[in-house]
């Protein structure tokens, strides 16, 4: 995992949340707070898990169909970063139904998250394997 945000990260979550209860509120410092009371899921990546996730977001190359519009983007996902002092750093946002996402950081990267549907469904397959159901399998 050497790329930014995995080589930077000592804790890797999942969540799942409902679209208009999320709000992620960016510190002084650059960090971003969330209500975790919000929620619906958190799980926690285990080292092979997050060596999975890295794989899925840099390794797999954006097919023919990257995919670059918003359509509904109303995300129940996100990956949250912490950093060694357990601040979130970086989020990972994610719609499945509308194949989008938004990364936020506390400094700017030149990283490339393209998604392609091929991208998505590794994606959504590996947060069901965590447990997460809401957003992957099933929505409101």
């Amino acid at each position: 995992m050497n790329f930014y945000p995995f080589k930077q990260a000592k804790k890797i979550e999942i969540v799942s949340f409902k679209r208009e209860k999320m709000r992620y509120h960016k510190e002084e410092d650059g960090s971003f707070k969330i209500d975790f009371a919000k929620c619906l899921e958190r799980r926690l990546f285990d080292p092979k898990k997050a060596e999975r996730l890295n794989e899925i977001m840099f390794d797999y190359q954006c097919n023919k169909d990257c995919i670059e519009s918003f359509k509904c983007y109303i995300p129940r996902n996100a990956v949250l970063f912490y950093d060694e002092n357990n601040k979130i750093f970086a989020y990972f946002e994610i719609c499945f139904q509308c194949h989008t996402t938004t990364f936020q950081s506390a400094v700017k990267i030149d990283n490339d998250f393209a998604m392609s549907d091929n991208k998505f469904e590794l994606l959504r397959n590996l947060l069901i394997e965590v447990g997460i159901t809401y957003g992957t399998l099933r929505v409101d």
